[in-house]
């Protein structure tokens, strides 16, 4: 790793929420031709029965990646609003019982804990979201050497202009992995941390809706557009199709660890996270892309979005079991 001279490798902004996994039989799913839009399906006003139910108590992209950068052994803050209230105390604990941080937790007294219910189902996972209305600010923060900054609600951009004066005077790196509301909210938030971001991580959806193009186009003019707004290193997931990433006019393609996927709730959360920690050890793009997909191919046997989480170790032996599983150059 980098010699630290600061107080975290790592800070990482977001919403954390409380998630319920319910696993559903009864179901059906139907596509366009292509596969790229499907539906969840199941009979109006009916009983659907669950078969199994399981809680994760402290949830969301920047939760998930605080708690799986502190398992790679990395030092790491979060910074976050919760509702005071149970679940949000909840949320506070399982943070700091996996090594996070909480010097710039935030609780609301007005608001309660966001919440979300991830519907599972073969393999797959819809997932209907809550975010409490917050009215966020961005607390005064120590030197690190990343932020990563994930899905917030609406309001978010008023964190934008303290946050690139941070960056600025801190010389801080910027990772980021917008939300739903970052990619919908106002164009001109986005386009200044994007010029300001060092490491973009998105899914190809996502690329495509910054870029306001088919997710069909070729993942090569996915990436240079998006490294044409700002960004110096980007990488894209493409579900079980792999990922990709430019940099310095260099692209790759990395396929996914064959892995059997039970559930894919937080796998781009895991990516970004390995992603980001291999370059934190001072590892090249390559190897980033494997301990990316290694993760991520962890997190898909487990149900929820931290139970596959790897530690360094871990990351190893698995890059160990498949040494010929490597980044090929993206034409």
């Amino acid at each position: 790793m980098q010699k630290r001279r600061v107080p975290y490798d790592l800070v990482s902004i977001g919403d954390a929420t409380v998630d319920v996994f319910l696993k559903l039989h009864d179901a059906t799913v139907h596509c366009t031709l292509n596969r790229r839009a499907c539906l969840l399906c199941f009979r109006y006003a009916d009983k659907i029965p669950v078969e199994a139910v399981t809680r994760v108590p402290a949830a969301g992209n920047a939760a998930n990646n605080a708690v799986g950068s502190a398992r790679l052994g990395l030092s790491v803050a979060m910074v976050t609003t919760l509702g005071s209230d149970e679940a949000g105390r909840g949320i506070a604990a399982e943070l700091r019982k996996n090594g996070v941080a909480m010097p710039y937790v935030i609780f609301d007294r007005r608001r309660g804990t966001n919440y979300s219910t991830v519907l599972s189902f073969q393999g797959e996972r819809t997932i209907l979201i809550y975010h409490e209305p917050r009215t966020y600010r961005l607390p005064v923060l120590a030197p690190s050497f990343r932020v990563y900054l994930t899905s917030m609600g609406k309001g978010w951009e008023r964190i934008v202009p303290p946050l690139l004066r941070y960056l600025q005077t801190s010389g801080a790196s910027l990772a980021f992995n917008p939300g739903t509301h970052q990619l919908r909210g106002k164009p001109s938030a986005l386009l200044s941390l994007l010029k300001r971001t060092d490491v973009l991580l998105v899914n190809r959806e996502e690329a495509a809706t910054i870029l306001k193009r088919s997710p069909s186009v070729t993942p090569r003019t996915l990436l240079s557009g998006l490294h044409a707004l700002g960004p110096a290193t980007v990488v894209i997931t493409d579900g079980p199709a792999g990922s990709y990433a430019l940099r310095d006019g260099d692209a790759w393609s990395m396929p996914p660890y064959p892995l059997p996927a039970v559930e894919r709730t937080g796998a781009g959360d895991a990516y970004s996270t390995g992603f980001l920690a291999a370059l934190s050890y001072g590892t090249d793009i390559a190897d980033a892309l494997r301990w990316g997909a290694a993760n991520a191919g962890s997190v898909i046997q487990k149900i929820g979005p931290q139970a596959g989480l790897l530690t360094r170790s871990g990351i190893q032996g698995l890059l160990r079991r498949y040494p010929r599983l490597v980044p090929k150059p993206l034409p």
